[in-house]
């Protein structure tokens, strides 16, 4: 831990005003880290997978040919890329609450933007 922070002399120093979280990252990395990983547990590894795989290919977004759940390395774009298709994607897969939650959570991080 920081046994002796920077601002400790700073008279009027407010620690959580200055030290924010880059919001567009972290709720990114949230969405990949949590929702998706729920999304592949609630329809399942291969279904998801096959799912993505038949979407078509547009320009300027990625197309994942190979489905999201085998993913190692990911980019916040292709985070971004995934909270765009998930919701059509897992529809019919799931049920209408589950659904429900992603899409709510999905558009807070995509007009939080």
């Amino acid at each position: 831990g920081v046994h002796r922070p920077f601002w400790r002399d700073w008279r009027f120093a407010e620690p959580f005003e200055f030290l924010t979280p880059e919001i567009l990252h972290h709720w990114l990395k949230m969405f990949y880290d949590h929702l998706c990983k729920w999304c592949i547990e609630a329809v399942g590894a291969d279904e998801i997978d096959f799912r993505f795989s038949i979407l078509r290919p547009h320009t300027g977004m990625r197309h994942f040919k190979e489905g999201i759940s085998k993913g190692k390395q990911t980019t916040g774009r292709e985070h971004r890329n995934i909270l765009r298709y998930i919701v059509p994607v897992i529809a019919g897969a799931v049920s209408k609450e589950f659904l429900t939650t992603i899409a709510a959570l999905s558009d807070f991080f995509y007009h939080g933007q």
